[in-house]
């Protein structure tokens, strides 16, 4: 099965793994009131801004389009505009708004569900209706 994947859909896989492992790690190490920055967030931050543009490079390859400066650099200082970047310059606008609103709902998604499983794993009663 996953050898039937392109590339491109194999890194948007690992982008919600990591994200949703990120937000897991954050749950654990996190006190009860949030710091303003942990080793985990830098982390995180670099692994979504490399995991976004190794994901545009292989789209840009199964397209066979050249990446632009701009949407190269707009990834590393912003990833969600650096992606819309990219698929605005490779995609018709029709194609290229649901993308990116799948592409960052699922890494929200993926981050909201790793949140609720772990909530549920570290305290059973949280979602109990008795």
């Amino acid at each position: 099965m996953l050898t039937r994947l392109s590339k491109r859909d194999r890194i948007y896989g690992l982008l919600l793994l990591f994200v949703g492992f990120g937000t897991v790690v954050d749950f654990i190490v996190w006190p009860a009131v949030m710091p303003s920055m942990t080793l985990s967030d830098l982390v995180q931050i670099v692994g979504i801004v490399v995991l976004c543009q190794l994901w545009q490079n292989a789209d840009a390859v199964e397209l066979d389009f050249d990446r632009s400066s701009g949407s190269k650099i707009a990834t590393l200082l912003l990833p969600p505009l650096g992606i819309g970047m990219h698929l605005f310059q490779t995609r018709k606008w029709q194609i290229a708004i649901p993308i990116f609103l799948l592409f960052w709902g699922g890494t929200f998604m993926s981050s909201l569900a790793a949140a609720f499983i772990t909530v549920a794993i570290m305290d059973p009663t949280t979602f109990s209706f008795d």
